[in-house]
């Protein structure tokens, strides 16, 4: 009876530690966010099925495609994750008895799942990774289980061995030997008997994949034996540390320390267990009749192991970046700007997404310097810096702005490096209504139709293919083709491009604050002057960040016409008080940079802390993210 209650306590643990790590991964790492980060394809159809069967691992890569659809939703990806623990859980589970392993056996189940949430906090972690070893695990189970019924042992490794290296890939076939063979030796009282078999797998494992190599599948050198990650673009290629290659080995490492127990150690490990069975005090009555040291450490240790292993492998700025990005996609500025000024570490990629939803919200220059502006104008436009991990932002940056033709541009970029992007693929349907492209338009929607993830995006635009009417009528759509420039050629000048929009519409505001604040974030004062009066067009009240460009201006000219603008005394004030600060500090700015916090949301601020010509801070090439 004692053994049934302490059986029924240790899987109502499991199954409280899977209900927590539900709550983690929704709330903490956020299925959703990995979807966003990566955009796995995915459409329904033989023809994209096809392209999956033509290199080792792909039917793993398109198992993990579908699978990840579901993060799109939040918890149904977390129920997805979840499932992929339990089957985890339960395979290892079931290995661990055929190897007849008792100490510790329930304590491993909870390694790969451990290690598995801990590689999904890094959002450039490739599920697909997780479905091969996966894959593992349950060939090693299956492969256990056949061989009780008494089986052939070579046979089946052969079988077993090419089907998991054509599923799961070259790596997964490789630890998928390792484990067999170590099982192997596990098993066998026969040193004999077990070189026979350990040499065999070793070969046939070697010889299978050079051929396939060789002979079958076009595929690199690096793909051949030890692959386990996918091809990803680099600017999410994910960076595999000591955390991940310990989950990929997991399973032959727990075999080996087996093996090494039960060959080797046991009389030791079963002296230690011994002392520990006879010291350890138990509550003999009451509902607790089952505590005693051993079980109550091993909660303790799943639990410690569990919070150390997360706390420290979730990097929430790398959140932030992903995340200021997902509430822009969704218009969710209000949030967008929340995430930016809650991340207390400069990104390019939170600059640029701040910088959007302040554009959205209205408080486009009131709020400007609100985040530290380090890359000058090349935060302000995206495509200066020309770095292929920008696509997307540079298509909404010119969606936004009504420049069609450079978002369309933009988009193609984003589809040659993430194809069936269906970010991209809305925004390409999109452009084409604007362009009343219907034929493209349609193209698209096509492909958006096998993903059920655009089914009411489609459901929305399909009727406007039929009725062209409905697009001449949807305000968006009207609103975009208003502002189309009259040239489709872009201008290598920031400037011209901005000027372009303002030549079609010239009451096209945000295109006028752009081209004004492209003059700030210069320190070109002369030009921001030139194009000055036309700011009555859109403003009662001059916005502070004008007001004080224009008291920099007068000041760096010595101009004394200052009562022919109406500038506030906020601004003048705020003015003359930084100047006087810096007096007060002989000039001297590092000095008085604590006492000059207070201004860091102005333009004086900016030109003197944060500006690129002052910091002479620069993007690395080719890098979105180093400095």
């Amino acid at each position: 009876m004692k053994l049934n209650t302490d059986t029924f306590l240790k899987w109502l643990f499991l199954l409280v530690y899977l209900l927590i790590a539900f709550i983690y991964i929704t709330n903490v790492i956020q299925p959703e966010l990995i979807y966003h980060s990566q955009r796995p394809p995915f459409i329904l159809g033989c023809d994209f099925f096809s392209t999956f069967l033509i290199f080792p691992g792909g039917i793993a890569q398109y198992i993990s495609d579908f699978l990840s659809q579901f993060f799109y939703f939040g918890w149904r990806g977390s129920l997805v994750l979840l499932s992929c623990g339990l089957i985890f859980m339960l395979s290892c589970y079931f290995i661990l008895r055929s190897y007849n392993a008792k100490v510790l056996s329930f304590f491993w189940i909870f390694i790969p799942v451990i290690l598995l949430i801990a590689a999904l906090s890094n959002y450039t972690f490739p599920f697909v990774a997780g479905i091969r070893i996966l894959l593992v695990y349950l060939a090693v189970w299956f492969f256990r289980f056949l061989l009780k019924k008494g089986l052939n042992s070579f046979v089946l490794f052969c079988i077993f061995a090419a089907s998991i290296y054509y599923v799961a890939g070259a790596g997964s076939l490789m630890i998928f030997s390792v484990t067999i063979i170590l099982a192997n030796l596990l098993d066998s009282e026969n040193i004999k008997k077990s070189l026979i078999f350990l040499i065999f797998c070793a070969l046939y494992t070697y010889l299978f994949a050079l051929f396939a190599y060789k002979y079958i599948f076009s595929i690199s050198p690096e793909e051949a034996y030890f692959s386990i990650l996918p091809d990803m673009p680099n600017f999410i290629k994910f960076i595999p540390e000591v955390l991940f290659n310990i989950f990929c080995y997991s399973l032959p490492l727990m075999t080996l320390i087996i093996l090494l127990h039960q060959k080797i150690l046991y009389k030791y490990v079963k002296k230690g267990t011994d002392i520990v069975k006879k010291y350890s005090p138990t509550i003999k009555k009451g509902p607790f009749s089952i505590l005693t040291i051993p079980n109550i450490c091993f909660v303790a240790v799943i639990a410690g192991l569990s919070y150390f292993t997360f706390i420290n492998t979730f990097d929430l700025h790398k959140k932030n970046i992903i995340l200021a990005d997902y509430y822009c996609y969704n218009e969710k500025w209000d949030k967008a700007i929340g995430v930016a000024l809650s991340d207390k570490q400069y990104d390019i990629f939170i600059n640029l997404n701040f910088n959007r939803a302040i554009d959205n919200t209205g408080h486009y220059l009131d709020s400007y310097f609100n985040y530290p502006q380090l890359m000058g104008i090349d935060a302000l436009i995206p495509d200066n810096i020309s770095a292929i991990e920008l696509s997307e932002i540079c298509s909404d940056y010119y969606y936004d702005l009504g420049y069609i033709s450079e978002s369309q541009h933009w988009a193609y970029e984003s589809l040659t490096v993430l194809p069936y992007n269906i970010r991209m693929l809305k925004r390409l349907v999109m452009t084409n209504l604007i362009y009343n492209n219907y034929a493209g338009a349609r193209e698209y929607l096509e492909i958006l139709d096998k993903n059920f993830l655009a089914k009411d995006f489609v459901e929305k635009y399909r009727p406007y293919l039929i009725d062209t009417t409905l697009a001449a009528r949807d305000n968006l759509i009207l609103e975009k083709k208003l502002l189309l420039p009259e040239s489709v050629h872009l201008s290598n000048i920031i400037s011209n491009r901005l000027q372009d929009l303002i030549n079609k519409n010239d009451r096209n505001r945000k295109a006028y604050e752009h081209l004004q604040m492209s003059f700030i974030l210069s320190n070109d004062l002369g030009q921001f002057m030139k194009n000055f009066q036309v700011a009555n067009k859109f403003y009662s009240k001059l916005p502070e960040i004008y007001e004080q460009a224009l008291l920099m201006y007068l000041f760096m000219t010595k101009s004394a016409n200052m009562n022919q603008y109406n500038i506030s005394m906020d601004s003048q004030q705020s003015f003359y008080g930084f100047l006087k600060t810096m007096h007060e500090n002989n000039g001297d700015k590092e000095l008085a940079k604590a006492d000059l916090e207070k201004y860091s949301g102005t333009y004086m601020y900016y030109v003197t802390y944060n500006s690129p010509l002052v910091t002479k801070l620069v993007l690395a090439k080719g890098d979105g993210q180093k400095y």
